[in-house]
């Protein structure tokens, strides 16, 4: 009798395990967002830390792919990395990959400012055709417009 009592709870402990995982990569929040509502869209920032970007500079685009991770160009170089989202948690390591393209300002700084604003992003919200990231204290550190993932409308 003991050796099932033990097994049971070796059971058990593996489900428990297994849904605390699924729910901080992907699985649903109390209000049913999960990763799969950031799948597969494309964005492009509008503000950032509270201020409109310059549409004169380039633009700094962001999407979330089906296996965890992000990618996208900062207006200087391009960068992936992974993220994880628990209800409207969401949590993006500041360690990304990057290319090293020497940019003049102020490219380097609003593409400094874009990753230090990624890695403090704790929540986020979607509402409509816009993608609002804030940080710990929920103060917005960047918002984005939903961007178009085919060419047609492009101008060249």
């Amino acid at each position: 009798m003991h050796d099932w009592s033990l097994a049971g709870l070796f059971l058990m402990t593996c489900f428990v395990a297994l849904s605390v995982s699924a729910s901080v990569t992907g699985g649903g929040g109390a209000d049913g967002t999960t990763r799969d509502a950031l799948t597969g869209t494309s964005w492009n920032l509008v503000a950032l830390m509270g201020e409109d970007i310059d549409p004169a500079l380039p633009t700094v685009t962001l999407r979330f792919n089906a296996d965890g991770t992000l990618g996208g160009f900062d207006g200087c170089n391009r960068y992936r990395g992974a993220f994880s989202v628990a209800g409207t948690a969401i949590r993006i390591p500041s360690e990304m990959a990057t290319t090293r393209a020497a940019c003049r300002e102020p490219l380097a700084s609003r593409a400094s400012a874009y990753a230090e604003a990624l890695g403090r992003a704790a929540s986020f919200a979607i509402d409509a055709n816009r993608l609002s990231l804030q940080d710990a204290a929920r103060k917005e550190v960047a918002v984005f417009e939903e961007g178009s993932s085919t060419l047609a409308g492009t101008s060249w």
